[in-house]
């Protein structure tokens, strides 16, 4: 562990991070990519999450390999979601400010982060590039008020650390049950 993942720890510790230290995620959710170009996608899944799976795969008009526009995140979940007889509660914000961040945090609402450039996770060696993942906890340096966001992706099972703003744009997707 380097100074910088073992000062992140430590903020955790004293509850300097608030949020999901962790999730349990289904085995076949992981892919790891080789380099920044590579796309993630989904392994086979059990039989038993096939059918969300899919239903989202088509209602976000995700490609063979992987590949999802951000714009179509929100729309893909709240059309499954009215299938089943729920509300919209899915919503896209081009501008994500770090306020919004800690408010959804606060209030027990991880939320997917749609990067552009986005730079690279603590523990990993190749940047995010144009990738989504879920922000589930945030910390605050207290010596120098850096912001980090808490996430996990889908190329393993860890939690990561990303410096708030480490990308040329970003879109939040909301899911606020009504």
């Amino acid at each position: 562990m380097d100074a910088h993942q073992q000062l992140l720890q430590w903020f955790w510790n004293i509850g300097g991070e608030h949020g999901y230290s962790s999730l349990d995620y289904p085995d076949w959710w992981y892919n790891e990519p080789t380099d920044v170009d590579d796309d993630v996608y989904f392994d086979d899944p059990p039989d038993e999450h096939t059918d969300l799976t899919e239903k989202l795969h088509r209602a976000m008009e995700t490609s063979n390999d992987g590949t999802t526009y951000p714009w179509n995140i929100d729309d893909g979940i709240n059309e499954v979601l009215r299938n089943h007889g729920y509300s919209n509660w899915a919503s896209n914000d081009y501008y994500v400010s770090w306020n919004e961040v800690t408010d959804e945090i606060d209030n027990s609402r991880p939320f997917v982060l749609n990067m552009w450039h986005g730079g690279t996770g603590s523990s990993h060696s190749i940047p995010y590039g144009d990738h989504s993942v879920a922000v589930v906890g945030y910390a605050v340096d207290i010596n120098t008020n850096e912001k980090f966001l808490l996430l996990h992706d889908t190329w393993d099972y860890s939690a990561h650390y990303l410096v708030f703003g480490d990308w040329w744009g970003a879109m939040a997707t909301w899911i606020r049950p009504n």
